[in-house]
């Protein structure tokens, strides 16, 4: 069953005032970290105070492993449709 998460995030300014860009780092099939981005609602994500251009983006974690996690995102990502796997040290809340 998938649980809600939380995930690191860069936030850019989107298009609307009710949207934002997001950065996530993901893997790709050879395992290598590379970086994805989403346009995503305002309400999915969380602000860091201390960093406005930093937070993390609620998702869905479909399965944790060592390394990594599959993830289902709110909103499609541009590269790699709505679900991707991310090294799991970027989950930070499950």
């Amino acid at each position: 069953m998938a649980a809600e998460c939380q995930i690191r995030c860069e936030i850019k300014q989107g298009m609307f005032s009710d949207e934002v860009t997001v950065v996530i780092h993901a893997m790709d099939s050879r395992g290598k970290v590379t970086s994805v981005s989403s346009i995503v609602p305002k309400k999915s994500i969380t602000v860091n105070r201390k960093d406005p251009g930093h937070g993390s983006l609620r998702a869905y974690c479909i399965q944790k492993k060592d390394r990594m996690t599959s993830v289902v995102l709110p909103q499609a990502t541009m590269e790699n449709g709505p679900s991707l796997i991310v090294p799991t040290e970027e989950i930070i809340q499950s």
